[in-house]
């Protein structure tokens, strides 16, 4: 009795510290969906505003960059920010599992219309009550070409509907497309009297009525993302395939909707409704995650490197109204204004977490501060993902628990940075522009890169001033990490003038996009 109060208390406190965790995250208790099918949804709901915070704010995401004319769907993943950043949010923020078998009671409030007792069949929009169909759980996603089966994206709500059993039938493992009007062996299936869908066998195809269209692929870019499954508008090698969930026998990698303008054009036809949004919320409720795609279908476009069309009817009205700027130091005090030649530096680090703000009371960054070393050494080691470090004695003048403390071991024993001859390292020491070029060198040594080219510095009319440092400033110069600065008329060098933060922050900037990328 004791073991089982103590194991349900450790289990709530668990719980409890997940979800504290997971601030954007609006987890709760499953509500019927009050949303109206089928008509236009104009705003946001208050959870989809709530959800995108941090480094997820809508301006964040809409910054980051995707990819241009993707070859291929599974190509369209590879070096994408944009598709990294949707799959985190929506994979770190699903804290909890729905069981397949579980899916009908949720869809009683999920897919509902309006009576908590009953849900809509998908496809067909009709209610399931007293309708005396057959309902088969669908995978929207044919599980005969993805990972799963009925576990992890195999059960997932926003992927898995309730559909008539011969409706589901006819859809078959076929890929989506257009097919009324377009092959001569289109045959159409009716509920009723109304035709829902149309196949082609020959072909393997499969069109959904125009209302609907719009809800297939905002499910068919959430499980792409979402769940990793790269055969979204081409066929996929088996060697590119994610790995099988152990319930699943076979994933044939054939492509799930037959291109990608087929996939844009049938969101574009059908925008988000009012149920939808709705039902969004009552998943997040159910699993903590969205379909960023049903919040901002714009983002489906920024992904592919699309342009985001400004008819385009959106929730967000970012369709019509313009992409959001993105300013990483906006809420800065001291930054010189955009255009200022320390803007984009300052703005890049601060993104990335490089540098950030000298004070704890005010969002400040000193650009004409000198560095120091311990503000370089952690800044590298920042920038190498702040590996996990012992501390240890090794320099008289470095306590444990400073905020420096395990970037300057980390820098000594990767000899990045060494320290002086009497035991000391010299935290605040004022970081030259020469000690940054040799720092830099011997960090891009650390990462195994090359660090062959050197330049001629006879341009640079203070160039016999750069003696021990020569060779490291020779090759800062050549990846056009150092450009001269302007004096009296002058392009100089000034190799022992002290490097601001402005200045180390550009410096970084041309690192690491020359460099380090």
């Amino acid at each position: 009795m004791k073991k089982t109060l103590i194991t349900r208390i450790v289990a709530m406190l668990l719980m409890l510290c997940l979800l504290a965790g997971n601030v954007f995250a609006a987890t709760g208790t499953v509500r019927s969906n009050t949303g109206t099918r089928h008509a236009l949804c104009t705003e946001l709901s208050e959870q989809a505003k709530a959800y995108y915070t941090g480094d997820y704010r809508i301006e964040k995401l809409c910054s980051l960059p995707g990819v241009n004319a993707p070859k291929d769907s599974w190509a369209a993943t590879q070096n994408n920010p944009l598709y990294t950043a949707l799959q985190t949010l929506m994979s770190e923020t699903q804290v909890n599992t729905i069981s397949y078998n579980s899916l009908p009671n949720y869809w009683r409030s999920t897919d509902t219309s309006n009576d908590a007792n009953s849900y809509l069949f998908f496809y067909a929009d009709v209610d399931e009550k007293n309708s005396g169909f057959t309902m088969n759980r669908e995978h929207i996603w044919c599980k005969s070409n993805a990972s799963f089966y009925q576990l992890g994206g195999g059960c997932d709500l926003h992927h898995l509907r309730p559909s008539i059993n011969f409706v589901n039938a006819a859809k078959n493992y076929y890929t989506f497309g257009n097919v009324k009007g377009v092959y001569d062996d289109a045959k159409a299936t009716k509920v009723g009297n109304a035709e829902v869908c149309w196949q082609s066998d020959k072909k393997e195809m499969f069109e959904v009525k125009d209302d609907v269209k719009g809800d297939v692929a905002r499910i068919l870019l959430y499980v792409y993302c979402r769940w990793a499954q790269p055969n979204l508008y081409s066929n996929v090698a088996q060697s590119k395939l994610p790995p099988m969930d152990k319930d699943d026998e076979a994933n044939y990698g054939q492509k799930v909707v037959e291109n990608l303008d087929t996939l844009l054009s049938w969101m574009e036809l059908d925008p988000v409704d009012e149920w939808e949004m709705g039902r969004n919320d009552q998943c997040e409720n159910a699993q903590g995650n969205r379909n960023v795609f049903i919040d901002y279908p714009e983002l489906a476009y920024l992904m592919f490197g699309r342009e985001v069309p400004s008819d385009m009817k959106t929730p967000s009205g970012i369709a019509q109204n313009g992409i959001p700027t993105y300013c990483p130091s906006e809420k800065y005090t001291d930054v010189p204004a955009e255009g200022d030649w320390a803007h984009a530096g300052i703005d890049f680090v601060i993104d990335r977490g490089i540098m950030g703000s000298t004070k704890t009371d005010a969002l400040t960054f000193e650009p004409k501060t000198a560095c120091s070393r311990s503000m370089i050494v952690s800044m590298l080691y920042r920038l190498a993902g702040s590996p996990q470090t012992v501390f240890e004695g090794r320099f008289s003048d470095v306590a444990p628990g400073q905020w420096y403390s395990a970037a300057v071991i980390w820098a000594y024993h990767n000899n990045i940075v060494k320290g002086y001859d009497n035991g000391h390292f010299g935290p605040n020491d004022l970081v030259t522009r020469e000690q940054l070029a040799v720092i830099l060198k011997a960090y891009t040594e650390f990462k195994n890169l090359p660090t062959d080219g050197r330049a001629s510095l006879a341009d640079f009319p203070d160039e016999e001033k750069v003696t021990w440092s020569r060779d490291a400033v020779r090759w800062a110069v050549a990846e056009k990490l150092i450009s001269g600065k302007s004096n009296n008329g002058q392009t100089v060098l000034d190799p022992q003038g002290k490097a601001s933060r402005a200045e180390v922050a550009s410096i970084l900037m041309r690192f690491i996009e020359n460099v380090v990328s």
